[in-house]
């Protein structure tokens, strides 16, 4: 699960997914020129990590970018 989030032209995401390598999952953060990976061996604890992080985003200001599930959905499907 990918999600993108805006404050005024600045951009970032985060994303869910299984690990690369080897079990667990990992939090892969966005920003401008910069990725940072956190890994977890439990589902919650990265669940409860990415609960933590968007809600300071939006205390922060940012922003869900719902028009960045649209390209990303039509990237994927080819539909561009």
């Amino acid at each position: 699960m990918v999600w993108f989030y805006t404050r005024g032209v600045e951009r970032r995401s985060c994303e869910t997914r299984l690990a690369a390598e080897g079990d667990g999952y990992e939090l892969v953060i966005r920003d401008p020129g910069k990725i940072h990976v956190e890994r977890f061996v439990e589902f919650r604890k990265l669940l409860a990590r990415e609960h933590q992080l968007l809600t300071a985003w939006r205390a922060q200001g940012w922003r869900n970018d719902e028009g960045a599930y649209a390209g990303l959905r039509c990237q994927i499907l080819r539909l561009c």
